[in-house]
């Protein structure tokens, strides 16, 4: 099952004459991310495993760990856990617990929460399926 995320680089934001909020597409966009999300996966992709996370929510607000988890599952990630992290953090942050760099999902979860380098926590555990 494939999902994908249509977002800002794909729709732009649009006051019609009337008042009413519109979401006007970019074709040139919209019409390869349709293309990509509608087409077969490719033979060894469709053999792989879903990469696994958990969601610790470090904000006051509960309900933004479950936003987060579903826009990672949007993303094909397989949540395994949602909860609450042990204090308040000011931005997102990405525990790697990987032992290795081959197959990893980090540049993907840098380029999707926007972060760089510094924001991720390099927690290598033997057999963490996370």
């Amino acid at each position: 099952m494939k999902s994908r995320f249509v977002g800002s680089n794909v729709l732009q934001a649009w006051t019609a004459p009337n008042g009413a909020y519109v979401l006007v597409p970019y074709y040139e966009a919209l019409g390869p991310l349709i293309s990509e999300a509608l087409a077969p996966p490719a033979s060894e992709r469709a053999q792989q495993r879903a990469f696994q996370v958990d969601v610790w929510n470090g904000t006051p607000d509960e309900g933004l760990g479950h936003v987060a988890a579903e826009r990672l599952r949007w993303e094909g990630f397989a949540v395994v856990n949602v909860g609450p992290a042990d204090k308040t953090y000011p931005r997102t942050q990405i525990v790697d617990f990987t032992t290795t760099s081959k197959g990893s999902a980090i540049s993907w979860l840098m380029r999707l929460y926007r972060r760089d380098g510094g924001d991720v926590i390099s927690q290598p555990t033997e057999g963490s399926a996370l």
